[in-house]
Protein backbone atom coordinates (compact mmCIF):
# COMPACT_ATOMS: atom_id res chain seq x y z
CA UNK A 1 0.00 0.00 0.00
CA UNK A 2 2.79 2.43 0.71
CA UNK A 3 4.54 1.34 -2.12
CA UNK A 4 1.77 2.60 -4.38
CA UNK A 5 1.76 5.65 -2.55
CA UNK A 6 5.54 6.64 -3.33
CA UNK A 7 5.30 8.07 -6.70
CA UNK A 8 2.27 10.40 -5.98
CA UNK A 9 4.40 11.26 -2.59
CA UNK A 10 7.07 11.87 -5.03
CA UNK A 11 4.84 14.17 -7.23
CA UNK A 12 3.59 16.21 -4.64
CA UNK A 13 7.19 16.84 -3.39
CA UNK A 14 8.44 18.29 -6.74
CA UNK A 15 5.36 20.36 -7.87
CA UNK A 16 5.81 21.72 -3.65
CA UNK A 17 9.34 22.20 -4.51
CA UNK A 18 8.75 23.70 -7.58
CA UNK A 19 6.29 25.96 -6.16
CA UNK A 20 8.41 27.37 -2.61
CA UNK A 21 11.89 27.33 -5.02
CA UNK A 22 10.73 30.34 -7.29
CA UNK A 23 8.61 32.53 -4.37
CA UNK A 24 12.21 31.96 -2.12
CA UNK A 25 14.51 33.01 -5.01
CA UNK A 26 12.67 36.23 -5.77
CA UNK A 27 14.10 39.26 -6.55
CA UNK A 28 13.71 41.60 -3.74
CA UNK A 29 15.90 44.90 -4.34
CA UNK A 30 15.09 47.82 -5.15
CA UNK A 31 15.37 49.88 -8.97
CA UNK A 32 15.83 46.37 -10.69
CA UNK A 33 16.37 46.39 -14.56
CA UNK A 34 15.18 43.06 -16.58
CA UNK A 35 17.90 42.23 -19.24
CA UNK A 36 14.51 40.25 -20.67
CA UNK A 37 12.38 42.87 -21.17
CA UNK A 38 14.61 45.91 -21.17
CA UNK A 39 12.89 47.92 -17.88
CA UNK A 40 12.35 48.51 -14.62
CA UNK A 41 10.94 45.63 -12.54
CA UNK A 42 7.86 46.75 -10.44
CA UNK A 43 8.01 47.96 -7.02
CA UNK A 44 6.27 46.94 -3.90
CA UNK A 45 4.11 50.15 -3.12
CA UNK A 46 2.70 51.29 0.55
CA UNK A 47 -0.62 50.17 1.38
CA UNK A 48 -3.19 52.81 0.23
CA UNK A 49 -5.50 52.38 3.11
CA UNK A 50 -8.66 51.65 3.87
CA UNK A 51 -11.63 50.89 0.66
CA UNK A 52 -12.32 48.99 -2.50
CA UNK A 53 -10.10 51.60 -4.65
CA UNK A 54 -7.17 51.39 -2.49
CA UNK A 55 -7.49 47.45 -1.66
CA UNK A 56 -7.54 46.36 -5.26
CA UNK A 57 -4.73 48.80 -6.15
CA UNK A 58 -2.52 47.49 -3.69
CA UNK A 59 -3.76 43.79 -5.06
CA UNK A 60 -2.39 44.44 -8.42
CA UNK A 61 0.84 45.71 -7.61
CA UNK A 62 1.36 43.10 -5.62
CA UNK A 63 0.77 40.75 -8.32
CA UNK A 64 2.95 42.55 -10.81
CA UNK A 65 5.45 42.71 -8.27
CA UNK A 66 5.52 39.15 -7.68
CA UNK A 67 5.38 38.53 -11.82
CA UNK A 68 8.03 40.66 -12.32
CA UNK A 69 10.25 39.44 -9.23
CA UNK A 70 9.67 35.51 -9.19
CA UNK A 71 13.04 33.27 -9.41
CA UNK A 72 13.75 31.78 -12.71
CA UNK A 73 11.54 34.10 -14.57
CA UNK A 74 14.18 34.67 -17.18
CA UNK A 75 14.53 31.00 -17.84
CA UNK A 76 10.48 30.14 -17.85
CA UNK A 77 9.74 33.20 -20.35
CA UNK A 78 12.62 31.84 -22.69
CA UNK A 79 11.11 28.37 -22.45
CA UNK A 80 7.68 29.11 -23.08
CA UNK A 81 8.52 31.57 -26.56
CA UNK A 82 10.29 28.40 -27.40
CA UNK A 83 8.01 26.25 -27.72
CA UNK A 84 5.61 28.80 -28.50
CA UNK A 85 7.29 29.45 -31.95
CA UNK A 86 8.13 25.66 -32.63
CA UNK A 87 4.84 24.14 -31.88
CA UNK A 88 2.48 27.22 -33.32
CA UNK A 89 4.75 29.89 -34.97
CA UNK A 90 3.98 32.67 -32.20
CA UNK A 91 6.54 35.33 -30.46
CA UNK A 92 5.34 34.87 -26.83
CA UNK A 93 7.57 37.72 -24.91
CA UNK A 94 6.77 40.59 -22.88
CA UNK A 95 9.56 42.97 -25.49
CA UNK A 96 8.63 41.25 -28.92
CA UNK A 97 6.02 40.39 -31.56
CA UNK A 98 6.35 39.04 -34.93
CA UNK A 99 5.72 40.96 -37.92
CA UNK A 100 5.66 39.92 -41.49
CA UNK A 101 8.17 37.99 -43.41
CA UNK A 102 10.44 37.00 -40.59
CA UNK A 103 10.42 40.31 -38.85
CA UNK A 104 10.81 40.86 -34.94
CA UNK A 105 9.17 44.41 -33.50
CA UNK A 106 9.49 45.39 -30.22
CA UNK A 107 5.68 44.87 -27.92
CA UNK A 108 3.04 46.73 -29.72
CA UNK A 109 1.14 48.94 -27.05
CA UNK A 110 -1.89 50.68 -27.33
CA UNK A 111 -0.90 54.11 -29.40
CA UNK A 112 -0.49 56.91 -26.73
CA UNK A 113 -2.95 60.13 -27.84
CA UNK A 114 -3.48 61.73 -24.27
CA UNK A 115 -0.36 63.68 -24.16
CA UNK A 116 -1.31 67.34 -24.79
CA UNK A 117 0.22 69.20 -21.70
CA UNK A 118 3.10 66.35 -21.56
CA UNK A 119 4.59 67.27 -24.80
CA UNK A 120 3.76 70.74 -24.10
CA UNK A 121 5.76 70.68 -20.84
CA UNK A 122 8.11 68.97 -22.68
CA UNK A 123 9.13 70.54 -25.93
CA UNK A 124 8.83 73.87 -23.32
CA UNK A 125 12.24 72.64 -21.08
CA UNK A 126 13.68 71.72 -24.70
CA UNK A 127 13.33 75.33 -25.42
CA UNK A 128 15.05 76.10 -22.66
CA UNK A 129 18.28 73.80 -22.86
CA UNK A 130 18.95 74.97 -26.28
CA UNK A 131 18.33 79.08 -25.25
CA UNK A 132 21.13 78.27 -22.12
CA UNK A 133 23.54 76.52 -24.13
CA UNK A 134 23.22 79.12 -27.18
CA UNK A 135 23.31 82.29 -24.55
CA UNK A 136 26.35 80.62 -23.52
CA UNK A 137 28.30 80.62 -27.03
CA UNK A 138 27.46 76.35 -27.37
CA UNK A 139 26.05 75.04 -30.40
CA UNK A 140 22.23 72.67 -29.57
CA UNK A 141 20.78 70.42 -31.12
CA UNK A 142 17.92 68.35 -30.70
CA UNK A 143 17.74 64.53 -32.14
CA UNK A 144 14.75 62.43 -32.51
CA UNK A 145 15.07 58.88 -32.72
CA UNK A 146 12.22 56.72 -34.47
CA UNK A 147 11.63 53.50 -33.84
CA UNK A 148 11.36 50.23 -36.41
CA UNK A 149 7.61 50.72 -36.66
CA UNK A 150 8.49 53.56 -38.46
CA UNK A 151 11.16 53.03 -40.95
CA UNK A 152 9.58 49.33 -41.19
CA UNK A 153 6.17 50.44 -41.29
CA UNK A 154 5.06 47.73 -44.15
CA UNK A 155 6.25 44.98 -42.10
CA UNK A 156 3.46 45.42 -39.58
CA UNK A 157 1.49 42.46 -39.33
CA UNK A 158 -2.22 42.84 -40.33
CA UNK A 159 -4.48 44.20 -38.11
CA UNK A 160 -1.57 46.90 -36.64
CA UNK A 161 -1.60 50.41 -37.65
CA UNK A 162 -0.25 53.65 -36.26
CA UNK A 163 -0.86 57.12 -36.68
CA UNK A 164 2.83 57.99 -35.01
CA UNK A 165 0.46 61.09 -33.90
CA UNK A 166 2.91 61.08 -30.72
CA UNK A 167 5.91 61.51 -33.36
CA UNK A 168 4.27 63.81 -35.86
CA UNK A 169 3.49 66.18 -32.80
CA UNK A 170 6.61 66.74 -31.38
CA UNK A 171 7.90 67.29 -34.88
CA UNK A 172 5.19 69.96 -34.93
CA UNK A 173 6.42 71.71 -31.43
CA UNK A 174 9.79 71.84 -31.93
CA UNK A 175 9.39 73.54 -35.31
CA UNK A 176 6.90 76.03 -34.01
CA UNK A 177 9.30 76.90 -30.70
CA UNK A 178 12.22 76.89 -33.30
CA UNK A 179 14.33 74.66 -31.79
CA UNK A 180 17.27 73.47 -33.43
CA UNK A 181 15.81 69.52 -34.38
CA UNK A 182 17.16 67.33 -36.41
CA UNK A 183 14.17 63.89 -37.45
CA UNK A 184 16.58 61.09 -37.70
CA UNK A 185 13.69 59.72 -39.69
CA UNK A 186 14.68 61.52 -42.71
CA UNK A 187 18.09 59.94 -43.23
CA UNK A 188 18.08 56.41 -42.14
CA UNK A 189 14.69 56.07 -44.60
CA UNK A 190 17.04 57.73 -47.33
CA UNK A 191 20.05 54.83 -46.27
CA UNK A 192 17.07 52.09 -47.04
CA UNK A 193 16.07 53.33 -49.99
CA UNK A 194 19.64 52.74 -51.21
CA UNK A 195 19.33 49.42 -49.80
CA UNK A 196 21.46 49.88 -46.35
CA UNK A 197 19.05 47.45 -43.93
CA UNK A 198 19.19 49.99 -41.00
CA UNK A 199 17.81 48.16 -38.18
CA UNK A 200 17.99 43.99 -38.48
CA UNK A 201 15.53 41.61 -39.53
CA UNK A 202 15.07 40.22 -36.23
CA UNK A 203 18.07 40.61 -33.79
CA UNK A 204 17.54 44.08 -31.52
CA UNK A 205 14.27 45.42 -32.56
CA UNK A 206 14.02 47.98 -30.26
CA UNK A 207 17.17 49.97 -31.82
CA UNK A 208 18.76 50.99 -35.29
CA UNK A 209 21.62 48.31 -36.18
CA UNK A 210 24.77 49.85 -37.06
CA UNK A 211 23.82 50.49 -40.45
CA UNK A 212 21.69 52.98 -39.08
CA UNK A 213 23.27 54.02 -36.68
CA UNK A 214 26.59 54.86 -39.01
CA UNK A 215 23.86 56.86 -41.03
CA UNK A 216 22.48 58.55 -38.12
CA UNK A 217 25.38 59.90 -36.90
CA UNK A 218 26.83 60.80 -40.06
CA UNK A 219 23.63 63.09 -40.21
CA UNK A 220 24.19 64.32 -36.66
CA UNK A 221 27.73 65.59 -37.61
CA UNK A 222 26.53 67.47 -41.06
CA UNK A 223 23.86 69.31 -39.10
CA UNK A 224 27.08 70.24 -36.73
CA UNK A 225 29.13 71.09 -39.10
CA UNK A 226 27.10 73.98 -40.44
CA UNK A 227 28.41 75.87 -37.55
CA UNK A 228 31.45 74.14 -37.18
CA UNK A 229 33.39 73.65 -40.25
CA UNK A 230 35.99 71.26 -38.61
CA UNK A 231 33.68 68.92 -37.83
CA UNK A 232 32.34 66.66 -41.15
CA UNK A 233 29.94 63.70 -41.99
CA UNK A 234 30.98 60.31 -41.60
CA UNK A 235 33.38 58.90 -44.31
CA UNK A 236 32.70 54.95 -45.63
CA UNK A 237 36.21 55.05 -46.29
CA UNK A 238 37.41 56.09 -43.04
CA UNK A 239 35.63 52.38 -41.06
CA UNK A 240 36.46 48.92 -41.92
CA UNK A 241 33.01 47.18 -41.93
CA UNK A 242 32.79 43.57 -40.76
CA UNK A 243 29.75 41.15 -40.02
CA UNK A 244 29.07 38.75 -37.22
CA UNK A 245 26.50 35.81 -36.72
CA UNK A 246 24.07 36.82 -34.24
CA UNK A 247 22.46 33.53 -32.26
CA UNK A 248 20.40 35.25 -30.29
CA UNK A 249 17.38 38.06 -29.70
CA UNK A 250 19.12 41.09 -28.07
CA UNK A 251 16.81 40.42 -24.84
CA UNK A 252 16.16 37.04 -24.84
CA UNK A 253 17.57 33.74 -25.22
CA UNK A 254 15.21 33.41 -28.52
CA UNK A 255 17.40 31.34 -31.23
CA UNK A 256 18.26 33.40 -34.43
CA UNK A 257 20.76 33.14 -37.26
CA UNK A 258 21.17 36.70 -38.57
CA UNK A 259 24.59 38.70 -40.07
CA UNK A 260 24.88 42.19 -37.99
CA UNK A 261 26.91 44.74 -39.23
CA UNK A 262 30.00 46.64 -37.14
CA UNK A 263 32.06 49.49 -37.98
CA UNK A 264 35.30 50.39 -36.74
CA UNK A 265 37.33 53.51 -37.57
CA UNK A 266 40.99 52.20 -39.40
CA UNK A 267 42.86 54.86 -37.52
CA UNK A 268 40.99 55.57 -33.94
CA UNK A 269 43.20 57.96 -31.37
CA UNK A 270 40.49 59.32 -29.00
CA UNK A 271 41.26 57.69 -25.55
CA UNK A 272 38.79 56.90 -22.88
CA UNK A 273 39.41 59.03 -19.50
CA UNK A 274 38.31 57.74 -16.26
CA UNK A 275 38.84 60.80 -14.00
CA UNK A 276 35.37 61.61 -13.33
CA UNK A 277 33.68 58.13 -13.51
CA UNK A 278 33.21 57.63 -9.88
CA UNK A 279 32.31 61.36 -8.99
CA UNK A 280 30.31 62.39 -11.71
CA UNK A 281 25.77 62.91 -10.95
CA UNK A 282 24.25 59.69 -13.15
CA UNK A 283 20.57 58.56 -13.54
CA UNK A 284 19.87 56.11 -10.88
CA UNK A 285 18.24 53.71 -13.13
CA UNK A 286 20.96 53.88 -16.33
CA UNK A 287 23.71 55.47 -14.48
CA UNK A 288 25.67 54.88 -17.69
CA UNK A 289 28.74 57.51 -18.69
CA UNK A 290 31.29 57.82 -20.75
CA UNK A 291 34.72 60.33 -21.56
CA UNK A 292 36.68 60.39 -24.80
CA UNK A 293 39.84 62.74 -24.83
CA UNK A 294 41.91 63.09 -28.54
CA UNK A 295 45.34 63.85 -27.94
CA UNK A 296 45.67 65.01 -31.17
CA UNK A 297 42.74 67.06 -31.87
CA UNK A 298 42.94 69.51 -28.99
CA UNK A 299 41.54 72.25 -31.20
CA UNK A 300 38.63 70.91 -32.02
CA UNK A 301 35.45 71.45 -30.03
CA UNK A 302 34.25 69.73 -26.54
CA UNK A 303 30.74 67.82 -26.99
CA UNK A 304 28.07 66.80 -24.86
CA UNK A 305 25.61 64.24 -25.54
CA UNK A 306 22.74 63.63 -23.88
CA UNK A 307 21.31 60.21 -25.18
CA UNK A 308 19.44 57.05 -24.71
CA UNK A 309 20.57 53.40 -25.92
CA UNK A 310 20.88 53.95 -29.00
CA UNK A 311 24.29 55.56 -29.11
CA UNK A 312 26.45 52.83 -27.52
CA UNK A 313 29.69 52.62 -26.95
CA UNK A 314 30.05 51.22 -30.38
CA UNK A 315 28.40 54.57 -31.82
CA UNK A 316 30.06 57.15 -29.77
CA UNK A 317 33.33 55.91 -31.16
CA UNK A 318 32.23 56.33 -34.54
CA UNK A 319 32.40 60.47 -33.67
CA UNK A 320 34.96 60.70 -30.91
CA UNK A 321 37.49 61.89 -32.78
CA UNK A 322 36.42 64.87 -34.47
CA UNK A 323 36.34 66.39 -30.72
CA UNK A 324 39.06 67.49 -28.32
CA UNK A 325 36.59 65.90 -25.39
CA UNK A 326 33.51 64.07 -25.96
CA UNK A 327 31.32 63.55 -22.68
CA UNK A 328 28.24 60.65 -22.80
CA UNK A 329 25.43 60.58 -20.38
CA UNK A 330 22.04 58.84 -20.61
CA UNK A 331 19.32 61.65 -20.36
CA UNK A 332 17.05 59.24 -18.93
CA UNK A 333 16.14 61.68 -15.83
CA UNK A 334 18.99 63.98 -16.08
CA UNK A 335 18.34 66.37 -18.28
CA UNK A 336 17.03 68.84 -15.46
CA UNK A 337 20.63 68.39 -13.93
CA UNK A 338 21.96 70.56 -17.76
CA UNK A 339 23.34 73.75 -15.53
CA UNK A 340 25.68 70.84 -13.35
CA UNK A 341 27.24 69.32 -16.78
CA UNK A 342 27.33 72.36 -18.39
CA UNK A 343 29.79 73.94 -15.44
CA UNK A 344 31.85 70.93 -15.54
CA UNK A 345 32.34 70.16 -19.15
CA UNK A 346 31.61 73.24 -20.55
CA UNK A 347 31.45 71.99 -23.87
CA UNK A 348 30.96 73.65 -26.90
CA UNK A 349 28.37 71.87 -28.92
CA UNK A 350 25.04 69.77 -26.96
CA UNK A 351 23.60 66.79 -28.13
CA UNK A 352 20.24 65.70 -26.82
CA UNK A 353 19.41 62.31 -28.11
CA UNK A 354 15.45 60.63 -27.89
CA UNK A 355 13.86 57.79 -28.91
CA UNK A 356 10.24 58.22 -29.82
CA UNK A 357 9.18 54.76 -27.67
CA UNK A 358 11.13 56.51 -24.60
CA UNK A 359 9.27 59.62 -24.86
CA UNK A 360 6.69 58.69 -22.40
CA UNK A 361 6.14 59.67 -17.64
CA UNK A 362 9.15 57.67 -15.98
CA UNK A 363 11.82 58.04 -18.89
CA UNK A 364 10.99 61.74 -18.91
CA UNK A 365 10.40 62.78 -15.67
CA UNK A 366 8.37 66.30 -16.43
CA UNK A 367 7.66 66.76 -12.52
CA UNK A 368 11.61 66.96 -12.26
CA UNK A 369 11.98 69.96 -14.59
CA UNK A 370 7.83 71.45 -14.98
CA UNK A 371 8.59 74.32 -13.37
CA UNK A 372 12.49 75.09 -13.57
CA UNK A 373 13.67 77.83 -14.81
CA UNK A 374 16.88 77.57 -16.21
CA UNK A 375 19.00 80.95 -15.33
CA UNK A 376 19.67 83.04 -18.09
CA UNK A 377 23.34 83.89 -19.41
CA UNK A 378 24.53 86.75 -16.92
CA UNK A 379 25.08 89.25 -19.48
CA UNK A 380 21.38 89.86 -19.13
CA UNK A 381 22.17 91.47 -15.68
CA UNK A 382 24.91 93.81 -17.07
CA UNK A 383 22.71 97.17 -17.24
CA UNK A 384 21.15 96.18 -13.51
CA UNK A 385 22.59 98.62 -10.25
CA UNK A 386 24.90 97.82 -7.79
CA UNK A 387 22.92 97.38 -5.05
CA UNK A 388 25.06 95.87 -1.25
CA UNK A 389 21.74 93.45 -0.01
CA UNK A 390 23.09 89.98 0.71
CA UNK A 391 26.06 88.76 3.02
CA UNK A 392 27.50 85.48 2.24
CA UNK A 393 29.16 82.69 4.33
CA UNK A 394 31.24 80.14 2.61
CA UNK A 395 30.32 76.19 3.96
CA UNK A 396 32.99 73.78 3.75
CA UNK A 397 31.87 70.77 2.26
CA UNK A 398 32.91 67.36 1.68
CA UNK A 399 34.43 68.00 -1.51
CA UNK A 400 36.75 70.73 0.62
CA UNK A 401 38.08 68.17 2.85
CA UNK A 402 38.65 65.63 0.44
CA UNK A 403 41.38 66.97 -1.88
CA UNK A 404 41.76 63.79 -3.64
CA UNK A 405 38.63 64.20 -5.31
CA UNK A 406 38.46 65.67 -8.84
CA UNK A 407 35.09 67.12 -8.48
CA UNK A 408 34.59 69.70 -5.80
CA UNK A 409 30.94 70.39 -4.04
CA UNK A 410 30.45 74.47 -2.64
CA UNK A 411 28.09 76.08 -0.39
CA UNK A 412 27.54 79.26 0.74
CA UNK A 413 25.39 80.37 3.09
CA UNK A 414 22.94 83.55 2.05
CA UNK A 415 21.53 86.27 4.57
CA UNK A 416 18.37 86.17 2.95
CA UNK A 417 16.02 84.02 0.69
CA UNK A 418 15.40 86.31 -2.25
CA UNK A 419 18.12 85.09 -4.52
CA UNK A 420 16.72 84.51 -8.24
CA UNK A 421 19.42 83.93 -9.57
CA UNK A 422 22.97 83.75 -8.90
CA UNK A 423 26.91 83.11 -10.59
CA UNK A 424 30.51 82.61 -10.30
CA UNK A 425 32.77 83.93 -12.04
CA UNK A 426 36.32 81.57 -12.09
CA UNK A 427 38.99 81.75 -14.05
CA UNK A 428 37.78 83.35 -17.21
CA UNK A 429 34.33 81.12 -16.73
CA UNK A 430 30.58 81.97 -15.98
CA UNK A 431 29.44 79.20 -13.57
CA UNK A 432 25.92 79.08 -12.48
CA UNK A 433 24.82 78.12 -8.86
CA UNK A 434 21.94 75.91 -7.30
CA UNK A 435 19.65 77.63 -5.12
CA UNK A 436 18.88 75.91 -2.50
CA UNK A 437 15.58 76.58 -0.15
CA UNK A 438 15.86 74.43 3.31
CA UNK A 439 13.47 75.31 5.75
CA UNK A 440 13.87 79.42 6.15
CA UNK A 441 17.30 79.07 5.11
CA UNK A 442 19.07 79.83 1.43
CA UNK A 443 21.66 78.49 -0.16
CA UNK A 444 24.24 78.45 -2.73
CA UNK A 445 25.12 75.05 -4.38
CA UNK A 446 27.90 74.74 -7.04
CA UNK A 447 30.40 71.60 -8.01
CA UNK A 448 33.44 72.59 -9.92
CA UNK A 449 36.24 70.75 -11.89
CA UNK A 450 39.37 71.32 -9.24
CA UNK A 451 41.49 72.10 -12.35
CA UNK A 452 39.62 75.03 -13.04
CA UNK A 453 39.66 76.05 -9.43
CA UNK A 454 43.65 75.77 -8.90
CA UNK A 455 44.40 77.79 -12.21
CA UNK A 456 42.36 80.54 -10.40
CA UNK A 457 43.67 83.29 -7.51
CA UNK A 458 40.14 85.34 -7.85
CA UNK A 459 36.21 84.93 -7.69
CA UNK A 460 33.55 87.16 -8.40
CA UNK A 461 30.08 85.67 -6.97
CA UNK A 462 26.88 87.76 -8.54
CA UNK A 463 23.65 87.26 -6.75
CA UNK A 464 20.33 88.73 -8.38
CA UNK A 465 17.25 89.21 -6.02
CA UNK A 466 13.74 87.99 -7.27
CA UNK A 467 12.62 91.42 -8.20
CA UNK A 468 15.30 91.63 -10.97
CA UNK A 469 16.03 95.58 -10.17
CA UNK A 470 19.31 95.41 -9.17
CA UNK A 471 22.71 92.67 -8.62
CA UNK A 472 25.54 92.04 -5.75
CA UNK A 473 28.78 91.58 -6.92
CA UNK A 474 30.89 89.64 -4.36
CA UNK A 475 34.76 89.48 -4.38
CA UNK A 476 36.55 85.99 -3.09
CA UNK A 477 40.13 85.22 -2.77
CA UNK A 478 40.73 81.24 -4.11
CA UNK A 479 43.10 80.31 -1.20
CA UNK A 480 44.79 76.63 -0.14
CA UNK A 481 45.49 75.47 2.54
CA UNK A 482 48.87 73.56 3.87
CA UNK A 483 46.90 70.10 3.13
CA UNK A 484 45.93 71.25 -0.94
CA UNK A 485 42.09 72.04 -0.13
CA UNK A 486 40.78 75.25 -1.77
CA UNK A 487 38.93 77.47 -0.12
CA UNK A 488 36.70 80.46 -0.66
CA UNK A 489 37.76 83.65 1.29
CA UNK A 490 35.01 85.90 0.95
CA UNK A 491 35.25 88.31 4.17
Amino acid sequence: MIGKKIPDLIFIFAFMIMLIVPMALTNVKKEQVSEIDNRMLTELKPFEGIGWTSFNNSARNLESYFSDRVGFRAQMITMNQILNDRLFGLMVHPSYENGKEGHVFFKFNREWTDYGDFINSYTGYIDQMQTYCMSRGADFLFALNPSKTILYEEYLPDGIHFEFSLYKDMIHELSSRHIRYLDLAEPLLAAKDMGYPVCNVKFDAGHWNMHGAFFGMSAIMERFSEKAPMLSPLDPNDFDLTYETKRSLSVANFPISEDYAHYSAKNFESEIQNVFNEEIRKGSSYPNFAHYKNPKNPAAPRILVLHGSHISGEVQRYVVDQFSEAFFLYSYNVIDYLPYYFNIFQPDIVLYEVADRTIAPGLVDIASFENKVLQPEITVFNALPEVAQFSIEPVVMQGDVESERRLIEYRFNVSRSEVKFAYLKLGGSVLDFDILHIGENTALAIVIDKMLIETSEEAEIILVPDNLYSKQTVSCQVVSDPMGVFLFDCG
